[in-house]
């Protein structure tokens, strides 16, 4: 599932990475939802094998996902933001997480894309996406760390029982 607005250069990138995965294609159902676009984005999108949602006026990410989430087919949704690329291992890597039941969500590494920059290079040592390369796990909840959106799978049923993402949460 990947929320986007008026990002057809970076969504073009995301969508290349989600085909290239190593895993296997008759799996994975792509779907692109546009947040009211000004630019190519859905253009861009319309030219890769993926579902096309599109919002006419912008709603938000949140609005996004949850609206893609109800139209998923799959048992396990994954996220991940336009402007994100993943790594050809991703589903590879995260997907078998949920062979154990008691995984309601996963999520894998967030590392920069550029370097280029002051800001960039801050980014990639200091984001806050950036959960690290060590497994965590919580089971209750008191628990403070949590998965950003741009790299997340969650099992379906969990993901809409629990009301999906909070939509007046707007990033």
């Amino acid at each position: 599932i990947i929320p986007v607005k008026d990002r057809a250069d970076e969504l073009e990138d995301c969508l290349k990475s989600v085909i290239d995965q190593d895993y296997p294609k008759e799996k994975i159902e792509i779907i692109v939802v546009d947040d009211g676009s000004k630019d190519e984005t859905v253009e861009v999108a319309s030219r890769f094998t993926c579902k096309i949602l599109t919002n006419a006026h912008t709603r938000g990410q949140s609005f996004c996902r949850n609206m893609a989430a109800r139209e998923a087919k799959g048992e396990v949704l994954a996220f991940i933001d336009s402007d994100c690329v993943a790594s050809s291992t991703w589903l590879r890597q995260i997907v078998p997480c949920f062979q154990w039941e008691r995984v309601g969500a996963a999520g894998g590494y967030v590392d920069g894309y550029f370097e280029r920059s002051a800001l960039d290079r801050y980014e990639k040592a200091c984001s806050s996406l950036n959960m690290g390369k060590h497994i965590m796990y919580s089971s209750d909840n008191r628990s403070t760390f949590y998965l950003p959106t741009c790299n997340l799978l969650v099992r379906k049923s969990i993901y809409l029982e629990a009301g999906g993402i909070n939509e007046s949460l707007y990033v």
